[in-house]
């Protein structure tokens, strides 16, 4: 988990397609430090759109993350947590509704 101390590209997303099995750019990690021992963590859309932030705790070769969604603009409510060993992925675990609750329509004042 070296570089995760200074701003950092910390991981891109991968998505396969059915039809051909090529690849393509699904997410991108970003990181950078924050107090205490943890790390600032943002996960976003290829257009640039942020879709969960959250932070990460590191020990040794393990880092411990909690992200949740940014309202706004279609992204569903997460709540995503995991565990990545020598940079790996070894757990993960979340939960995540349909679709975001709708507002109700403010009234005139």
């Amino acid at each position: 988990l070296a570089g995760l101390d200074v701003p950092n590209v910390a991981a891109i997303v991968a998505l396969r397609a059915e039809t051909d099995q090529s690849y393509s750019v699904s997410r991108l990690v970003l990181s950078w430090p924050a107090r205490g021992g943890t790390v600032n963590v943002a996960v976003y859309r290829p257009s640039g759109q942020q879709a969960l932030v959250g932070t990460a705790s590191i020990r040794g070769p393990r880092a411990t993350f909690r992200l949740q969604s940014v309202e706004g603009r279609g992204n569903p409510p997460i709540d995503l947590r995991g565990t990545v060993e020598s940079g790996r992925l070894v757990k993960l675990a979340g939960a995540a509704a349909a679709q975001r609750p709708v507002r109700a329509e403010p009234t005139a004042e």
